[in-house]
């Protein structure tokens, strides 16, 4: 998921700042850290939790830019 979103980003599909763009890294990094629990990687698992992280901040970012525009839904 992480690898399509980059492509999608790469192509100009979706914007890099958009909620899709995030919100596909954000599972991907899920997706992946969840198979980690079958066979622990903690490389991996640091890579993937700060992707998480990144992408959270992201969407936190986009949130707090909706709520001062008073554009929330």
């Amino acid at each position: 998921m992480i690898a399509l979103a980059y492509l999608a980003s790469q192509q100009r599909w979706v914007d890099q700042d958009s909620i899709t763009y995030l919100m596909a890294n954000l599972f991907g990094a899920i997706f992946v850290l969840a198979s980690l629990s079958v066979d622990w990687n903690l490389p991996a698992a640091l890579v993937e939790g700060f992707w998480a992280l990144v992408s959270l901040r992201g969407l936190y970012i986009i949130y707090m830019r909706q709520i001062k525009s008073g554009d929330v839904r």
